[in-house]
């Protein structure tokens, strides 16, 4: 007698891997009400029974595309060390700032950024899910502590000595600006900000 795979096992043929991806494809394109596993299943190229083989449904194939997003932030955060580079701790931010969004923007697809968004307005309506936008933004955080932390203790005492708020800080204005990059991109300079915000960060005073 044969048994069920177990569908949350890793997958040896990379099937569960390919739906994933083609569902991020479908919701890029279309937004998650245009995710049905009829949709996804045409996108891969594959039966739309092994949708349902692979996934109970369409909330836990969308939970699977929020964890493989957050995967690509928490892989694409790379810290320098700004006493390897010789840089000062303004052009160590400036420079992760630029790094991170170039991230954002390197394959120009806007549709890609705003179905990130739309599936946290989708985890955040459910209570179900709602754990799925709190390990999002916990992600970012964590990001943001990996990319700043090289050059906190170069900054001054009230900086350094609040590395927690420091990392939520930096975190919610990188995700503003993509945010108000997506909805006005004329009106929107991310160098300009991330520019300003550097030289600020970088020139705090001390606490006296």
């Amino acid at each position: 007698m044969t048994t069920d795979r177990n569908r949350t096992t890793k997958d040896d043929d990379g099937r569960r891997t390919q739906l994933v991806a083609a569902a991020t494809r479908v919701i890029s394109q279309g937004g998650v009400a245009a995710a049905s596993t009829r949709r996804v299943a045409s996108e891969a190229g594959v039966p739309p029974g092994l949708v349902h083989y692979w996934f109970s449904g369409k909330d836990e194939l969308l939970t699977e595309v929020v964890a493989s997003l957050l995967r690509e932030v928490e892989q694409s955060a790379v810290a320098t060390d700004p006493q390897a580079t010789g840089e000062s701790p303004e052009e160590t931010i400036r420079a992760q700032f630029r790094r991170a969004f170039d991230n954002v923007v390197r394959s120009d697809d806007r549709g890609r950024q705003i179905a990130i968004y739309e599936l946290t307005t989708w985890a955040l309506r459910s209570e179900a899910h709602a754990e799925l936008a709190q390990r999002q933004y916990s992600a970012y955080r964590e990001t943001a502590t990996r990319l700043i932390g090289p050059v906190t203790d170069q900054l001054s005492t009230p900086v350094a000595d609040a590395p927690d708020a420091l990392a939520q800080l930096v975190s919610a204005l990188f995700d503003g600006v993509t945010l108000a990059w997506l909805a006005d991109p004329d009106g929107t300079d991310p160098d300009a900000i991330f520019d300003l915000f550097s030289r600020l960060l970088a020139a705090a005073p001390p606490a006296p």
